[in-house]
Parts: structure tokens; C-alpha cells; sequence
């Protein structure tokens, strides 16, 4: 199922159509228990080399779709979930490797029932190609340990579709190599699950039952946040004349003040009119008597008798 892909924010969504999910994945991981079936390859990488009657013509179509593969399992990083190694050019002794051999088309030895133990036992995998990339794509998943359904549920699709991974053969090669995918993958996986979902929910028979029992009533909620404040509003009318208010309480006496300035120094002034002639006066009392006078001098005398 779909719904349990261990990606948790794909969980969120996914576990809402569980129930409703049809198989509709075209991969089936083959068991390793009770009998093995299929290889483990770790950390992804797929070790193999090609028999050395292999046409070398066709050794450029198998390439090719491992490198479609390749693609298709990337992550964000640009590291791909599986990576085809060819032996020859690999570092080291590799101790599990496949061979990868052509047969007879006309036996169609490729889509026999054989072919799991002979990949398992003798590490043999057959590609009657001819340059059909539908028969080297679906061996080549088998190399991975999956089962492909010859039949996908999309009839739409043609057989060049068919020849590559589709989103949800990609997740579930990634599901059990546990590696990570691309962003845009897992939306697309999101939309596919989607359209999944509402298509079996279409075809769902559903029964209107009678209507259940009220529930409790639910806890208050939290108080809302404050809002933003409002724009301002338009100006209004102007309102009538008020009326006339009532006479003010006389205040109390003020301070006094700091003392002035010194005024400048006025200008002359213009001569007064000349006074009214006042009343006679009394009569003063007597002086004190004066003092002697200074002896005079002694006279000519020209005229008198006593004279001559």
C-alpha cells in the first residue's frame, strides 16, 4: 500500500486514503525468506559485467536504460538510489556480480518462470533484446529484486511508458533501497496517490447510514488575536451650533508681578502759565534794631559861613 511509505510528511497524506487505496503499483519486491529469490544489493550499487558473446550493438540499448534508471532515482543532492557498475572498470574484486547474457527471442526465455533461481543460483541474467528496450527494462528490474505486472492498470499508456519507471515504481524502489528522492518526485507521488485516491473513492458504493447521536459539546476557544487596526473613516457632516455656554466663576487674584523696567527719561517740559496775583499780606512785626553805622567821612565845606 501506498500509505505506508516511511517519508512522514508523505504519511500525513497518504494515511487518509489507506483504507480506499487500490494495488495499483506495477512493482512487487520479490521475499528473501523462506527461499531467496532475489539479490541484495548494498547502498545500490548494482555490480555486472556482459557475457562475452554479447552483441555490442545492443550493449548501447542496455546502457541506456540503466541510465534512464539512473535518472529516475535521483535525489536533490544529484546521488542516484541505484547505480550500474560494470565490472571491468570498477575498483577491487567485486564477489556479487551478475552476468548478463543474450538468449533466444523465440524460446522467450527472458519472461520464463526460471528466471529468478537462475539469477539467484548462477548470478545469470538473460536480455533477448534486439534492441527492445520493454524486455531490457523489465529485466533489469528483476536484476533489482522486483517483480514487474506485464499489464499496467493504465491502459492509456504505450509501450514506450512502459519501458521506464513511473513515479510509483520509483517510490517503491526507493521505499526498499531506503535512500531519498527528489522533491519534485515525491509531489508528483503526492498527486498520483491523490488521483488514487479519488478515483477508488469514486467507485466506492457508498450506503447513506442514519445519522448518529449529537456529540458533547466542544471546549470554548482560545480568544482570538487582535486585530489590525482600521483604516481611518471619512470626515463628517459638521454638526449644529452648540449653545451658549453658561458665565465663568470670577478667578482667584493673581500674583504680583516681577517689578518694571526703569522707564527712559522724559522730555523738558513747556513752560507753566504764569500764576494769579495772590491777596496783600498782614503787616509783619517790628525788626530788631540794626547796628552802628561806619563813621563817615569828613566833608568839604565851600558854602557855609563857619567855614571862612
Amino acid at each position: 500500500m501506498k500509505a505506508s511509505l516511511c517519508l512522514s510528511f508523505l504519511l500525513t497524506f497518504a494515511s487518509k486514503c489507506a483504507s480506499y487505496l487500490s494495488n495499483s503499483g506495477r512493482l512487487t519486491l520479490m521475499p528473501l525468506m523462506p527461499v531467496p529469490s532475489r539479490l541484495v544489493w548494498p547502498d545500490g550499487y548494482v555490480y555486472y559485467r556482459f557475457a562475452e558473446d554479447f552483441p555490442d550493438e545492443e550493449k548501447f540499448a542496455v546502457k541506456e536504460v540503466m541510465a534512464q534508471i539512473e535518472s529516475k532515482l535521483k535525489s536533490d543532492g544529484g546521488k542516484s538510489c541505484i547505480v550500474f557498475k560494470n565490472i571491468e572498470f570498477a575498483k577491487g574484486k567485486m564477489k556479487d556480480f551478475v552476468t548478463i547474457e543474450t538468449g533466444d527471442m523465440e524460446v522467450m526465455y527472458c519472461e520464463d518462470s526460471e528466471v529468478f533461481p537462475r539469477l539467484v543460483i548462477e548470478r545469470l541474467l538473460n536480455i533477448c533484446t534486439q534492441n527492445e528496450k520493454i524486455i531490457i527494462f523489465n529485466q533489469l528490474v528483476r536484476l533489482l529484486g522486483f517483480e514487474r505486472e506485464q499489464h499496467s492498470s493504465n491502459e492509456e499508456k504505450g509501450e514506450e511508458d512502459h519501458a521506464q519507471l513511473q513515479v510509483e515504481d520509483v517510490v517503491e524502489i526507493a521505499r526498499a533501497f531506503k535512500c531519498p528522492l527528489k522533491s519534485l518526485t515525491l509531489v508528483e507521488y503526492i498527486q498520483y496517490t491523490r488521483k488514487q485516491c479519488e478515483m477508488d473513492m469514486a467507485n466506492l458504493e457508498l450506503v447513506t447510514g442514519p445519522p448518529g447521536r449529537p456529540g458533547p459539546l466542544g471546549r470554548d476557544g482560545r480568544p482570538g488575536l487582535k486585530g489590525d487596526a482600521g483604516r481611518s473613516g471619512l470626515p463628517g457632516f459638521p454638526g449644529p451650533h452648540g449653545f451658549e455656554g453658561i458665565p465663568g466663576v470670577k478667578g482667584n487674584t493673581g500674583d504680583l508681578g516681577y517689578p518694571g523696567r526703569p522707564g527712559h527719561t522724559g522730555d523738558k517740559g513747556s513752560p507753566g502759565l504764569p500764576g494769579l496775583r495772590g491777596p496783600k499780606g498782614n503787616y509783619g512785626d517790628d525788626g530788631l534794631p540794626g547796628f552802628p553805622g561806619q563813621k563817615g567821612e569828613r566833608g568839604q565845606c565851600s558854602s557855609h559861613d563857619d567855614c571862612n
